[in-house]
């Protein structure tokens, strides 16, 4: 990992930026390069190939003011011209008995791309950076307490550690439709957690084996949007059904299949 560390000023407060950028940072970039890249380079260049010029300097003066826009590309370009002949009779139907076809020369630029690995690399550099801005102020060793000084390392590992808790624990901070929870004893507050963390849990688990069975939706995502379909029962013939987008009864039908429900049980 690559770190760059420094302070400035905004708005009044002394802040601290570490820059920092990994090697699958880079990794993500070259492969973002090699697609991206090569999709315009198809845009600006796919026309040649169907192309034909009158002249030799036509092709060039082309090809030239084509490459001029295809800038900080990963991809080198090669090219040539060459000779296309074409044979006409200058008029529709048949050729007339011993009538010679008017032979007409062309020129076609032909264009090959490759892939340029290095260069790739230098041009997602910039790209690859990323920036976390903290309060934390620098020290050359860590203090006991960080908010009292830290080193860049601990700066990110702190930071960045915290991560896979944010994202595990974002049910509690996201979705749940309200603002503030009165609890009226500790031990409601504690028994409340308990719940709450295995509901992410068991969340994060849905998600995980839909998306292994390849159903691409999470099941927050699911559960938010299928508030519009209602399971109703015939009163005579006992039948069920759904009410609601036919979309929404089919999605619903393979999240359960994926996570293993046993819909008959549950509708009954």
């Amino acid at each position: 990992m690559e770190i760059y560390d420094t302070d400035a000023e905004v708005d009044g407060m002394m802040l601290r930026f570490v820059a920092y950028r990994t090697s699958d940072d880079i990794q993500a970039g070259i492969e973002y390069r090699r697609e991206q890249d090569l999709k315009e380079a198809q845009a600006l260049l796919g026309r040649f190939s169907s192309r034909l010029f009158n002249c030799e300097e036509d092709a060039r003066r082309a090809i030239t003011e084509a490459l001029g826009n295809l800038s900080d590309s990963a991809y080198e370009v090669g090219w040539s011209v060459s000779e296309v002949e074409s044979r006409s009779y200058g008029h529709r139907g048949r050729p007339r008995k011993d009538e010679k076809p008017t032979v007409r020369t062309e020129y076609r630029v032909d264009v090959s791309l490759e892939f340029d690995e290095e260069r790739a690399k230098e041009l997602s550099k910039d790209r690859s950076v990323r920036v976390l801005v903290t309060n934390l102020p620098r020290a050359n060793g860590d203090a006991e307490n960080i908010r009292f000084g830290a080193t860049a390392d601990t700066v990110l590992l702190t930071y960045l550690g915290q991560y896979h808790v944010e994202h595990a624990f974002r049910l509690m901070k996201d979705g749940m439709s309200m603002k503030k929870v009165y609890i009226q004893k500790p031990s409601r507050e504690n028994a409340m957690m308990f719940v709450i963390s295995i509901a992410t849990m068991l969340t994060d688990l849905a998600d995980h084996v839909l998306k292994r069975e390849g159903v691409d939706t999470t099941f927050s995502d699911f559960v938010r949007r299928s508030v519009s379909l209602i399971l109703a029962r015939d009163p005579v013939s006992g039948d069920e059904h759904f009410m609601g987008p036919s979309i929404l009864a089919d999605e619903f039908m393979d999240v359960s299949e994926a996570l293993g429900i046993d819909t008959d049980r549950l509708m009954c």
